[in-house]
């Protein structure tokens, strides 16, 4: 899967109608992954992973400039929660301009999505990561954390997301909440259906 996902860099990665198995997918900059169908492309983190599914190439190799994102759509991220043991996002995007149409996020240890001005070891990056939209029934559920976290990290960088049109249900216990942003400058949160979170 990284293999397919390092060759599609600059251009776009069709997933196929199956559950992949899969870790620590590192999503290169400016690339697209599209699926069939939210139901039918689905990845899921093995058991005992105790890590993420995906993330941003910049968000991994801890670099301090975010990375231009893609377009992600019709596919099921599934952190397989029952199976892991440590809290751990399933979903990092660390980008600027990333567009998730279509897209659910469920059953995280920790976060579902976590989108972030820090990297892996904490790095805060150095240019803005304005522009990241979030809609057309994106779905972020039964997570056992936050659904959907905008961390700032005091960066001072994350501002002008969207979400729109997408659905939060069960997330966070009683503890957490469906979704939650440090920072929210120039922000839009519109038509979301929440339930249970």
């Amino acid at each position: 899967m990284q293999a397919a996902l390092t060759a599609a860099t600059g251009g776009k990665l069709m997933l196929p109608e199956a559950t992949i198995f899969c870790k620590e997918l590192s999503i290169p900059p400016d690339t697209d992954i599209e699926g069939v169908s939210e139901d039918k492309s689905i990845l899921k983190l093995p058991a005992a992973s105790n890590t993420f599914v995906l993330a941003s190439a910049g968000y991994i190799t801890n670099s301090a400039t975010v990375d231009l994102g893609g377009r992600y759509s019709n596919f099921y991220v599934d952190g397989n929660k029952s199976n892991q043991t440590i809290a751990k996002p399933a979903f990092i995007l660390r980008t600027y301009r990333s567009h998730c149409l279509g897209v659910t996020v469920a059953s995280s240890k920790g976060k579902g999505l976590l989108l972030t001005a820090l990297s892996a070891n904490s790095t805060a990056i150095s240019n803005n990561m304005a522009e990241n939209y979030f809609d057309n029934r994106c779905v972020f559920a039964l997570n056992d954390e936050e659904g959907w976290y905008g961390e700032d990290g005091g960066a001072i960088q994350l501002a002008d997301w969207l979400i729109e049109d997408c659905v939060f249900y069960g997330n966070g216990g009683s503890t957490k909440f469906n979704c939650y942003a440090e920072r929210s400058a120039g922000a839009k949160y519109l038509n979301n259906q929440t339930y249970d979170g």
